[in-house]
């Protein structure tokens, strides 16, 4: 499962829709709509608010499978850990 169908699974199941997504986070609904169509990503800040808001953790939030939240594949967690580490890096470096 990718990270888009996992952030719009979310939000189903929450029964938010994207405009109130939007604007719990001030940004648009084609944002909201852009990160379930993994056209971009959002940043490391919003995927915060967004695990929040959907009471996930992170890990689980971020995760490509059902598996590796249970330790399936590890390469894959390997992987996935990396995505992690880049993007909080690319946002330190952005940010600072």
């Amino acid at each position: 499962m990718t990270l888009g169908s996992s952030l719009q699974e979310a939000r189903k199941q929450k029964n938010f829709t994207q405009a109130n997504i939007a604007k719990k986070l001030y940004v648009t609904r084609q944002t909201v709509s852009r990160w379930e169509q993994n056209k971009v990503l959002p940043n490391i800040y919003v995927l915060y608010k967004l695990s929040r808001l959907y009471e996930l953790s992170l890990d689980r939030l971020v995760s490509e499978s059902e598996k590796n939240v249970s330790g399936g594949n590890p390469m894959k967690n390997k992987k996935n850990s990396f995505k992690i580490f880049k993007l909080i890096l690319f946002d330190l470096f952005l940010f600072s």
